[in-house]
């Protein structure tokens, strides 16, 4: 794997932690983790979609935006060899930022539906 490959994965990799720890943000709003006393749960648990949105909106301006501007011939070939990878991470991508929309305008009705 030469430089430009490694540099692409590693971009690819933050955006898959990124993606995972949005992941983790849902998890934990749903469980009430570090939530206030005075709070709701199902309050809370709609908080959580807007984190989710913020770190999506992170991984698309300074990651994905970043792999699909790459300029050298080079680098070009590295996306090439990956571009399976790159277009499922923005499918991810995608996908939790329309999760991460319904957690935080529906959070609270979809956390009561669930546990009703």
């Amino acid at each position: 794997m030469n430089y430009y490959e490694k540099r692409l994965v590693t971009k690819m990799l933050a955006v898959w932690v990124s993606l995972f720890a949005s992941l983790l943000i849902l998890w934990a709003g749903y469980r009430g983790f570090l939530m206030p006393e005075i709070d709701k749960p199902a309050i809370w648990f709609q908080r959580s979609g807007s984190v989710v949105i913020l770190i999506t909106v992170f991984a698309e301006l300074f990651v994905i935006k970043r792999l699909r501007s790459i300029s050298d011939g080079q680098e070009i070939t590295a996306r090439a060899k990956f571009k399976n990878y790159i277009s499922i991470t923005n499918i991810f991508d995608i996908a939790m930022s329309l999760i991460g929309t319904v957690v935080w305008g529906y959070g609270d009705l979809i956390y009561m539906e669930v546990l009703s």
